[in-house]
């Protein structure tokens, strides 16, 4: 007979013996005989039983990258043709919401807007043509990373979509980190 005593709870004074079902003490005795006719009793030990045996893991949902690649983004690296352009990347930021990308030189009193689009299951990003800024739409790959986003695009006259994400001949390779806004 397994015999334990209950401690810091209401029944302090009660005595456990799991063998024979018996929980005595406190001016009450029940044993086995008290939970025969007991059906809410069955019925809740029931679902309590089966919502643990069957609860599957809930899953994180992903946030799609639609949502995710928004934001204030600086300009890390810029490959032309595989070769650095530093002074095309450095001070630049890039903003981009939900169907626009904004382009914001130091130098420049204005900002380039050109409108873009997602194809997150091939992980393509296309832009739209939009004069002056651009005169061709650009089709390019990306990659979003937590708080990095690389991108690489096709130039020349028909702007072939890469087949690889790294700079080379008529590749322009972007990596860009996000600028984490200070909450006050």
């Amino acid at each position: 007979m397994i015999v334990t005593d209950v401690q810091k709870s209401d029944f302090a004074s009660c005595r456990i013996v799991r063998r024979r079902g018996t929980i005595e003490g406190r001016g009450f005795t029940r044993g086995p005989a008290a939970f025969e006719g007991s059906t809410m009793l069955r019925f809740a030990l029931f679902i309590s039983l089966s919502v643990t045996a069957t609860a599957a893991p809930i899953p994180i949902a992903k946030v799609k990258d639609a949502v995710a690649i928004q934001g204030k983004w600086n300009v890390l690296e810029l490959l032309r043709d595989g070769k650095p352009d530093k002074e095309g990347s450095e001070g630049v930021v890039v903003t981009i919401g939900k169907d626009t990308f904004t382009v914001k030189e130091p130098k420049e009193e204005s900002e380039d807007v050109m409108v873009y689009k997602l194809d997150e299951d091939k992980k393509h990003i296309d832009f739209a043509a939009m004069q002056p800024v651009m005169v061709q739409d650009m089709n390019g790959l990306y990659e979003l990373d937590g708080d990095t986003l690389r991108m690489a695009f096709g130039t020349g006259d028909e702007s072939v979509r890469p087949k690889v994400l790294k700079g080379g001949p008529g590749v322009v390779f972007f990596k860009l980190q996000r600028i984490k806004e200070v909450k006050k």
